[in-house]
């Protein structure tokens, strides 16, 4: 991942195993830099109207973890200095989100037109009105998608979504951006960070099925592998009981293939002739 604020979301999430729900609410007064500790305090969730106590759908962060206990463990020296460089970085408060809504939006870059684009030929119509390439006719009118008509469209709607804003802030009207930035809902939502997921995924050779939970799957993994003891796991990742950890280390149990390569070398000694 090259964007800092999503590479440190993932590097959190396979660090703590934090669940989604949690991260997603993580704020700087979570964390005690001198003492090196995470308080996993709260969850968040998406609640429709029936059920949201406002009566409108939402988010809404219940006052404990998914389990119902609150953790508090360790993180290292190096996470508790990546996370001091993204507060200051962000100039976020105690009680800002660390990873909200706005910081993971991005304004898509215009494409840029290459050396070829330069010399298409004019579009014609069939009224015979000639359009050149760049312009609002060639796009929307001839539908042209080169990389010189889709880089003006990107402006122009660039452009428009400027204006609308404007003109709503000067009526007194409050923007979409406004709103979800302010209210305290703008929770990073699970499709913006599957969005930077997938690229990186990509990137990496992953199978698509290598979704963002399994990031903590990952990490819980490589503790037991590590031989960290199965209780001290368990109270980092927050399972109700010992049975559900258990159950990482009988996956990797079973992918150990020391047992398989013992009996393969037992098969290939060499047996005496009989007779």
């Amino acid at each position: 991942m090259t964007y800092p604020p999503a590479r440190l979301y993932a590097r959190l999430n396979v660090t703590t195993w934090a669940r989604r729900c949690e991260m997603i609410g993580f704020r700087p007064c979570d964390f005690d830099f001198e003492q090196q500790m995470l308080n996993v305090t709260r969850s968040t969730v998406y609640i429709n109207s029936q059920y949201h106590p406002s009566g409108k759908a939402g988010s809404f962060t219940k006052p404990h973890p998914k389990n119902g206990d609150w953790r508090r463990f360790a993180i290292s020296k190096q996470m508790c200095q990546a996370v001091q460089e993204h507060i200051e970085a962000y100039g976020l408060g105690p009680d800002d989100l660390l990873f909200p809504q706005w910081m993971f939006a991005y304004v898509r870059s215009s494409p840029v037109p290459a050396e070829d684009d330069e010399h298409l030929p004019p579009l014609v119509s069939k009224a015979g009105t000639v359009y050149e390439h760049g312009t609002k006719g060639a796009r929307y009118s001839m539908n042209c998608h080169c990389r010189k008509c889709k880089a003006y469209a990107a402006d122009y709607q660039r452009q428009w979504r400027h204006q609308q804003r404007t003109q709503r802030a000067s009526a007194g009207e409050a923007g979409k951006a406004n709103i979800w930035r302010r209210d305290g809902t703008e929770f990073l939502m699970a499709e913006v960070w599957t969005r930077f997921w997938n690229v990186a995924r990509d990137a990496a050779g992953l199978p698509e099925g290598f979704t963002p939970y399994n990031a903590r799957h990952t990490g819980i993994s490589w503790a037991i592998d590590k031989g960290v003891d199965l209780q001290k796991v368990r109270q980092r990742a927050g399972h109700g009981s010992l049975e559900v950890t258990s159950r990482y280390a009988a996956i990797l149990d079973e992918r150990d293939t020391s047992l398989a390569d013992a009996l393969e070398e037992i098969l290939d000694v060499p047996r005496l002739p009989v007779g």
